[in-house]
């Protein structure tokens, strides 16, 4: 159990290090009035960490105590 808690907190931190990159490069791009193309990069945003909460949920129930490639390749968060 104490496995899935730290990888459910490196998520979060991973998370919310993303959203705030997300929330510059939109407001980028709402301030150069690009503002299409700053919904396709929030929507496809949102999706990638959907499909990344959601493989990481099927490996919890599959009972694969395995870390996530996103938050492995991320070396300060070891």
């Amino acid at each position: 159990a104490a496995f899935h808690v730290k990888q459910a907190m490196k998520l979060t931190v991973a998370e919310i290090l993303g959203v705030m990159a997300l929330t510059v490069i939109a407001y980028i791009m709402w301030s150069i009035r690009l503002r299409v193309l700053m919904l396709f990069v929030v929507a496809v945003s949102l999706f990638g960490l959907v499909a990344l909460h959601l493989i990481c949920f099927l490996q919890v129930c599959k009972d694969k105590a395995k870390e996530a490639y996103f938050v492995r390749t991320l070396s300060f968060l070891k």
